[in-house]
């Protein structure tokens, strides 16, 4: 709940901004390794969302994929899980670069 309210915070803030008369749509990114279950995360918009701005607002999550860096060779590449080992040379000395981000992505509004 502490994580939908803070942002619901970014979300009043940036629209705080415009002359918002309702809040059609938050699109957010969740990454794959983030920790964070979509399924809280709507129902924690929709308790949140009731009386405001974004009452009745379709949220929209994004989930985005555990994404790594070869270290041998530089390619980029997705992963189902740990442990990341690069699917061009075989090799595991990578590093992680996406997967873990929570991020409001668009605010759609009228």
């Amino acid at each position: 709940m502490s994580l939908m309210m803070q942002i619901f915070d970014i979300i009043n803030q940036t629209i705080s901004d415009y002359k918002v008369k309702k809040v059609k749509r938050v699109t957010l990114k969740v990454g794959k390794m983030s920790n964070v279950m979509p399924d809280s995360l709507s129902f924690c918009f929709e308790v949140l969302s009731e009386g405001t701005k974004c009452e009745g607002a379709e949220l929209v999550i994004q989930e985005t994929p555990l994404t790594g860096r070869c270290l041998d060779c530089q390619k980029e590449f997705t992963s189902e899980g740990f442990p990341l080992a690069c699917p061009n040379c075989g090799s595991r000395n990578t590093r992680m670069i996406g997967g873990t981000e929570l991020a409001i992505e668009s605010i759609e509004a009228e």
